[in-house]
């Protein structure tokens, strides 16, 4: 837990080009008493405080939440939870993120058009506003999850966007569940030992929006099946009282335009080689990530398959 709160820390501090704003809080029933290390552990590394509520007064501690996501993503979240969700909730660990940064290169505005954007067979589904840029990047095709990946660095070069287009008829999900096979760490560790190339790069210009209101589904189909389930979850550090976790909820948003991107999300979680092609098309059902270059961990990740003029 040590290197996590630390690795935390490090990922929060900001650059003068590029902000991943943080802020975490922890709401306890008044009723329990939470373990001395764990709460030293959490002031130790700055990642919030820990409230002592009455949390059965829904509409009050639902409320609270909200102000303090809000504040923390900057109104770009402005209600994580409602009343309801916290019914048989005896504690909520809530983290809120707002990241900002610009292109390194950004994408050259008057090169901005309305074009088709494509299904994963071919067929136009939409119109998206599709920025074109064509300049060096790191960019492979990896036969190990079958797609092309591309980097584009923002103004910091600590962190960077990487756009994983599937393969011809290659499916997204495909993609994305291949992902396990691989690292971050090895993805760059390729593009730093091939060097980049110059390619012509072209993706929508999007803002997306997601609420995944219950997350629980989820994990337990990844294997994280008993920290739900009460009579297997146990988590001592936190409390001597019989946790486990009833629910996760989640909302993000991310915007990505010429100039850069700008992405909030919001997280509750309740206890109870082919050869490479000079041109990337993301003119179809793509998958993306940000991504800390100093500690290989992404920040946020999504899927951009439904297409909006934006």
């Amino acid at each position: 837990m040590n290197k996590f709160f630390d690795v935390t820390k490090e990922i929060y501090t900001p650059t003068a080009e590029t902000s991943l704003e943080g802020a975490s809080a922890i709401f306890v029933d008044e009723n329990i008493q939470v373990n001395d290390q764990f709460q030293k552990q959490v002031r130790r590394a700055g990642l919030g405080d820990i409230k002592q509520v009455a949390i059965d007064n829904y509409e009050y501690v639902a409320a609270t939440i909200n102000n303090y996501v809000k504040t923390a993503t900057n109104g770009a979240i402005d209600e994580l939870v409602v009343a309801s969700d916290l019914e048989n909730v005896v504690m909520m660990i809530v983290d809120a993120l707002r990241f900002k940064g610009t292109w390194e290169i950004p994408f050259p505005v008057n090169e901005t058009q309305q074009m088709p954007f494509y299904d994963e067979m071919s067929n136009e589904i939409g119109k998206v506003n599709l920025m074109t840029i064509t300049d060096n990047y790191n960019t492979r095709f990896n036969s190990e999850i079958n797609a092309t990946v591309v980097e584009l660095p923002y103004s910091d070069r600590r962190f960077s966007m990487l756009v994983f287009v599937p393969y011809f008829e290659e499916k997204l999900n495909n993609v994305i569940d291949s992902l396990k096979k691989i690292t971050v760490k090895s993805l760059f560790k390729d593009f730093e030992d091939k060097g980049p190339i110059e390619v012509n790069v072209r993706m929508p210009r999007f803002k997306i929006s997601s609420d995944h209101n219950n997350l629980k589904e989820l994990l337990i189909d990844m294997g994280l099946r008993s920290i739900f389930d009460p009579s297997q979850a146990s988590f001592p550090k936190i409390a001597d009282y019989p946790l486990y976790i009833s629910n996760l909820i989640q909302k993000a948003d991310i915007e990505v335009t010429e100039e850069g991107t700008i992405a909030s999300a919001a997280t509750q979680a309740q206890f109870s080689f082919k050869s490479f092609p000079t041109n990337v098309d993301a003119n179809k059902p793509f998958f993306f990530m940000i991504v800390d270059k100093k500690t290989f961990i992404p920040v946020f990740a999504g899927a951009y398959s439904k297409p909006s003029v934006y």
